[in-house]
């Protein structure tokens, strides 16, 4: 079974303020999260992250620039769809 994936507000801003490259390479990643989301997450630590969350890390590299994203997600009450609720980043 296949999930729809939702971005809440923050989620937007936090995929809008990536560079296009990594907003394509990050589509890709947000579909394969949801045809398996149990095998490519794990629950995310309570603090930073809101308690009943769960995380999806994955890197990329084109030449020298290297990032590390984490999609910080939940599953919704109707399990149908996941919640994308923060996308962070780390690298140049």
């Amino acid at each position: 079974m296949n999930y729809e994936v939702q971005l809440t507000s923050q989620a937007e801003e936090d995929f809008s303020a990536l560079p296009l490259h990594l907003q394509h390479y990050l589509e890709r990643q947000l579909d394969d999260l949801a045809k398996s989301p149990v095998t490519l997450s794990r629950p995310s630590v309570t603090p930073p992250h809101p308690p009943g969350h769960m995380i999806y890390e994955v890197d990329y590299s084109l030449g020298q620039e290297h990032w590390h994203l984490s999609i910080l997600f939940r599953y919704h009450q109707d399990e149908v769809h996941l919640i994308v609720t923060g996308i962070g980043r780390m690298g140049p």
